[in-house]
């Protein structure tokens, strides 16, 4: 239904999220992909939780191939998510299923290149609140070589890798605000 009201054919922007909603003494914890259209999210898959907090890799790969039932991979132009959807294992899921990403990393993510390892954060401590810096060459981060974008904030950073590119990185990431619009409590 959802892909029939949604005037797109193609180049999807899908973003994962999660969110616990309290129903009278019921704890419900949903892991959705929606599609991106003009600033919201539609939910097109998900899944209940059965617990409280974050995700696992299982439940995200069983999440991505619902998805993938119902949307080809290659109709998919970008996957977005925030930081508890991190790791090796699936990274190199979306990787396989060649699956565009930008996901947000933790300030202290291990990132090498060319033998020297650092967290992500003091990769960027030189730069300033506002400064955003594109590296133009991969780097290991969780076992993959992504490209990585950052954007210091206030009091955090917002670090964005990606397994195709750190110039459209932030632009991507910040279209994962449209599920905080669809899973608003």
């Amino acid at each position: 239904m959802v892909l029939r009201l949604v005037p797109v054919e193609t180049d999807f922007v899908i973003s994962i999220d999660r969110t616990n909603w309290r129903f009278g003494r019921f704890e419900i914890n949903i892991l959705m992909a929606g599609i991106v259209y003009q600033g919201t999210a539609y939910p097109l898959v998900w899944i209940l939780l059965a617990k409280t907090g974050s995700s696992n890799t299982d439940e995200r790969i069983q999440l991505i191939e619902r998805l993938l039932m119902v949307l080809p991979g290659c109709s998919i132009k970008a996957v977005v998510a925030d930081r508890e959807f991190i790791g090796k294992q699936w990274f190199a899921i979306l990787d396989q299923y060649a699956l565009p990403y930008y996901i947000r990393i933790r300030q202290n993510a291990l990132v090498s290149y060319r033998g020297r390892t650092r967290s992500a954060k003091v990769l960027f401590r030189d730069l300033k609140t506002g400064q955003a810096r594109r590296l133009r060459k991969p780097r290991l981060v969780y076992g993959q070589w992504v490209f990585v974008a950052t954007l210091p904030l206030k009091s955090d950073y917002l670090i964005v890798v990606s397994n195709t590119s750190a110039q459209e990185a932030l632009e991507f990431y910040r279209l994962r605000w449209a599920s905080k619009c669809c899973l608003r409590r």
